[in-house]
């Protein structure tokens, strides 16, 4: 039998291991359009200087090697024909397959803002190519904008002001990482950014991007702001890749990503489908479990899968760490102790618990995910 994987992220990397933790005879073969497989999650780490491109590497070329996988880099797949078991690559060849895992992760995108899209100095930071491109851009006291202040928004920033560049965070919220914190939290944050040279336009929204040739010179705000800049990074979220699906018989659309059920099958047999590419996660350790079932029941098990019916995430800059866990701006009874470094809020509904935010907390995290999910009183 000859298994298929396209992707080497936290899904695809995850089934690998696990097919051949559990098989180790059988043929896998891994495409990826990168020619390295790397964390995504630490790439601003890699632009920032903070961690070499080794060393947010997730397996290297000898270690699928030594595995037996035959690993395909850098050659995206352009086509899948559900009905002849095949994929046509960009180099122009044909595979053939048994079992197909998808496992594309998401792209980032830049919205239809004049003058944005069009410019050369205007990235994103979704892969390699991107931490690279921005890493050589940047220069000391050079003027950056970032679109969007969310987590990746504000790991760019951060990663920038530690090149010495000088950086604009516009978000169209009221306060940064909107949707993981709520005023208290979101303020210690930018307060910390500002006292780095971070300086922020919130409830602001860009109007356009003025060029010079073919380079921005300036974000111009629909309040009338110019923020003059040498580079803009778009960190204003992401959708499924799968455009190369077009013609393959699956059910898929572009926001929502391949349709799959609770085995992670697709639409047409022996395909299965796992991470931001089945539009079921927008974080790694969920991408990893997704691989991890989906390569279980690839070898013929019954294993499924369910979503997390409450998100958790983290957040570290600066030695400050917090972790955000539910409905952390929801409405209810919100009970708030400590200073900067001590904060926790926890919000009841109905005399339940539906979401915790605590700055040092992330030990913490799954107990809180659980008495929120089973409907507890309190997270003691």
């Amino acid at each position: 039998m000859h298994i298929v994987i396209v992707g080497a992220g936290a899904a695809g990397a995850a089934a690998v291991k696990k097919l051949r933790a559990l098989d180790k005879t059988v043929q896998i073969t891994l495409i990826s359009a990168d020619q390295e497989a790397y964390s995504r999650v630490m790439l601003s780490k890699v632009v920032g200087g903070k961690k070499t491109e080794e060393q947010i590497a997730l397996f290297t070329a000898e270690d699928m090697e030594k595995q037996g996988v035959e690993w395909l880099r850098g050659c995206p797949v352009q086509s899948v024909n559900c009905e002849r078991k095949q994929l046509s690559l960009a180099d122009g060849r044909t595979l053939n397959y048994d079992k197909l895992l998808l496992a594309t992760g998401a792209q980032a995108g830049k919205p239809p803002v004049p003058g944005l899209r069009e410019a050369e100095n205007s990235y994103v930071l979704r892969d390699m190519q991107d931490a690279r491109a921005i890493r050589a851009a940047v220069r000391a006291g050079s003027q950056w904008v970032i679109l969007g202040a969310g987590l990746v928004g504000m790991e760019a920033a951060e990663a920038l002001c530690s090149l010495g560049a000088r950086v604009t965070v516009v978000e169209m919220a009221d306060r940064v990482m909107p949707l993981q914190m709520d005023q208290r939290c979101a303020g210690d944050y930018q307060r910390l950014f500002e006292e780095a040279g971070c300086s922020f336009a919130l409830s602001a929204k860009l109007a356009k991007v003025e060029l010079d040739g073919s380079r921005a010179v300036a974000a111009v705000l629909e309040d009338g702001r110019r923020l003059a800049c040498d580079g803009l990074v778009t960190a204003a979220g992401v959708s499924p890749r799968c455009g190369y699906l077009e013609g393959s018989g699956l059910a898929w659309d572009p926001r929502g990503g391949v349709k799959v059920d609770n085995h992670l099958a697709a639409s047409q047999g022996d395909v299965w489908a796992a991470g931001d590419v089945a539009g079921l996660t927008g974080t790694w350790m969920p991408a990893q479990e997704q691989g991890e079932v989906a390569a279980v029941n690839m070898l013929g098990g019954d294993q499924t899968y369910d979503p997390p019916r409450v998100q958790r995430h983290m957040a570290s800059y600066y030695g400050l760490s917090t972790v955000s866990v539910g409905e952390v701006n929801g409405e209810g009874q919100a009970l708030t102790e400590g200073e900067t470094g001590r904060y926790k809020r926890v919000v009841l509904r109905e005399g339940r618990v539906v979401g915790v935010l605590e700055q040092g907390g992330a030990a913490r995290a799954l107990r809180y995910q659980k008495a929120i999910e089973e409907g507890r009183p309190s997270v003691d």
